[in-house]
Order: structure tokens, then C-alpha cells, then sequence
């Protein structure tokens, strides 16, 4: 059997494409894609001055690549959606340096299917106990506290885990699809209630000239790359240091050219309404319908059986990151709707 041999990638351009999608393609998932990853960091978008180094191992039979392992080294946790820095605390109090971590996700992507992609034919758990202990070495060599791998692949988490990876539980909430044909029979999982103020919400965005278009990447036009990186400067900016703002302009415009992937674009009169979370300032509230969509109890002015509970019934955007609020407020009005 020919000898095998890992070999460590600052970047993912040293790895050949070819090699790369042969090992990830199988899976459809496009953000482990050869592309991706590396328009993430020819754009400057995942790079060392991001706090994201590229550390890519790859395991090799010969020239023919049979698993790699997309990682970097991070000097902090943005950007993961996970948030451990009870950890860094944890390891301060006990002198511990936390940083650099060793990590394993696709960069900015919360997307559940991270593994070690594992060429056919070959023995996934031989592949994964060897990668591991390679990545245990580096570790120690390069005194690195801790290797974590986020959103993993269900089977492969199994596979992790009896090669001595700790699990760590992490609480989200995902909507999925309870095998719905159409709209129509989502619509039957709510009450006649709900369905009737949900089917009221539909008319008055469609009164409002708020239509979806389906664009490839090659018919995006360029305005509107600039108008999409426009809105995710000017979302993240309202954070301030919360804001994490990492894709560049230049990988909007690396995405377009590299990914020709259906996007959906939201418009109204010919301009592009920004897509994202924590939607500030679209429901005010206030005392009348002149001045604000809903009243200081949440309701829709006219409307007393329709309430909209979220970050949108701000009027403006702090320096602080509003999911609290939006909780708050939640919990105060189901709090209101039980006791009544």
C-alpha cells in the first residue's frame, strides 16, 4: 500500500481545485466549495488581518489527494456564531493563553455539514483517527489550547467523537421543513386564527409592490453588487464593535463571477431592500398611524388583533446589539396573552 502523507495549506490556492471539489462536491454543500473558500480569501475577506488564517490539512496517497480538512487560526470568535468566550475567561483565570483556537467551520457561515471530506472507498474513521492525531501534534507543537469544529455533519460527529473529540451542546433554533408540499399546507399547521392574519400579512406586501426575483450571479448587474455590499456595510456598521464586518466589496463582486447559484432579491420601485436579521425601524411604534405603524402595545393601529413583536418596531438602531430587546419584549407580551 502506498505511503500516506498530511501536508499543512496556508492557504486553500495550494490545494488543486480539481482535488478539492472531487472530495467535497458529493456532499451539495456550496459553502466548503474550492471556490468559496478561496474567493473568502483572495478578497481579503477570511485573512490573517481578519483574525482568520487560513490551516488547511489535506492527506495524501502519491500526487492524489484523499481527504482535507478546512481550518484556521483564529485570534478570537467572531464570526462563528458560537459564542465561547466563557471559555477564554475560564482559561485567563486558570493562566491559560485561549488564542490562537484551531478551528473547523466554512468562515461566516453558520451551515451545519462541516467534516472531513473523505475521498471513496476510503475508511472514514481510519481518516478522521489519523487526521486527529495529526492536529492533536500541531497543536502541541505550536502550544494552540484548543481545537474546535462547529456544525458538524451529524455522521461525522459520531466518527469525531469516537476519535476522543468532546461534544459540546449548543442551543439554535432552525426552522425545517415538516415534508410541506406547498405554502398552502404549511398554512394548515397554524389555527384559522393565525392562518387569517398570516394570509392578511401576504396581501398587504403584495399591495405594498414588494416583489421576490430570482437572479443568477451572472445577471446580477453591477449597481446592484454595489447596492448589496452597500447594505451590509451600513447593517453592520450599526453595531459598532458588535458590527463584525468581514466580506469585502471585492468578494460581492468574486461571488457573482464565481458562484452562478440562483440569489433572491427583494425589490420595490426598482431598489434592492436589504435582506438580513434584526430588521430597525420598518414597524415603529408610536402614538399614531401619521407618525409610526403600531401602538405602544404592539398592536397594529386599527388593528387590535394584530400585534408585531421584534426589532423592527424600533425607531432607531443603538451601538448595542438589540436580540435582548427583541426577547424582552417577546416574553412581556406572551407573558400579557397568557394572563389575560
Amino acid at each position: 500500500m502506498a505511503e500516506l502523507t498530511v501536508r499543512w495549506h496556508r492557504s486553500i490556492e495550494e490545494i488543486p481545485e480539481a482535488h478539492w471539489q472531487a472530495l467535497t462536491e458529493a456532499a451539495g454543500l456550496p459553502f466548503y466549495s474550492w471556490r468559496w473558500l478561496a474567493g473568502l480569501e483572495r478578497s481579503g475577506s477570511v485573512a490573517p488581518r481578519q483574525g482568520w488564517q487560513p490551516c488547511h490539512l489535506s492527506l495524501w496517497r502519491e500526487e492524489q489527494v484523499i481527504a482535507v480538512a478546512p481550518l484556521y487560526l483564529k485570534g478570537h470568535s467572531y464570526g462563528e456564531f458560537v459564542f465561547d468566550q466563557s471559555f477564554a475567561q475560564l482559561a485567563a483565570q486558570l493562566g491559560q493563553r485561549y488564542y490562537p483556537k484551531l478551528l473547523g467551520m466554512s468562515p461566516l457561515s453558520p451551515v451545519v455539514g462541516y467534516r472531513f471530506f473523505t475521498a471513496t472507498g476510503e475508511d472514514p474513521q481510519q481518516v478522521t483517527d489519523l487526521l486527529m492525531q495529526c492536529i492533536d501534534r500541531f497543536c502541541a507543537e505550536h502550544q494552540i489550547f484548543s481545537c474546535n469544529f462547529l456544525y458538524a455533519d451529524p455522521q461525522w460527529q459520531a466518527l469525531a467523537e469516537a476519535s476522543g473529540c468532546a461534544t459540546w451542546l449548543n442551543q439554535q433554533s432552525l426552522w425545517s421543513n415538516q415534508s410541506y408540499g406547498c405554502f398552502d399546507d404549511y398554512l394548515a399547521s397554524f389555527n384559522a386564527n393565525q392562518r387569517r392574519n398570516i394570509k392578511r400579512e401576504r396581501k398587504a406586501v403584495e399591495r405594498a409592490g414588494i416583489t421576490v426575483t430570482p437572479l443568477a450571479g451572472q445577471d446580477l448587474p453591477a449597481e446592484m453588487l454595489e447596492r448589496m455590499h452597500h447594505f451590509y456595510a451600513q447593517h453592520c456598521a450599526r453595531w459598532g464593535p458588535w458590527g463584525s464586518k468581514y466580506l469585502t466589496e471585492a468578494f460581492f463582486d468574486e461571488a457573482a463571477e464565481e458562484h452562478p447559484k440562483v440569489r433572491k432579491i427583494y425589490e420595490k420601485n426598482n431598489y434592492a431592500i436589504n435582506e438580513g436579521s434584526h430588521h430597525i425601524g420598518t414597524t415603529i411604534m408610536g402614538e399614531s398611524l401619521d407618525e409610526s405603524v403600531v401602538n405602544t402595545s404592539l398592536e397594529l393601529h386599527g388593528s387590535s388583533n394584530v400585534k408585531v413583536i421584534g426589532t423592527s418596531v424600533l425607531p432607531l438602531a443603538g451601538s448595542g446589539h438589540p436580540t435582548l430587546t427583541a426577547m424582552i419584549l417577546t416574553i412581556l407580551e406572551l407573558d400579557k396573552e397568557i394572563n389575560d
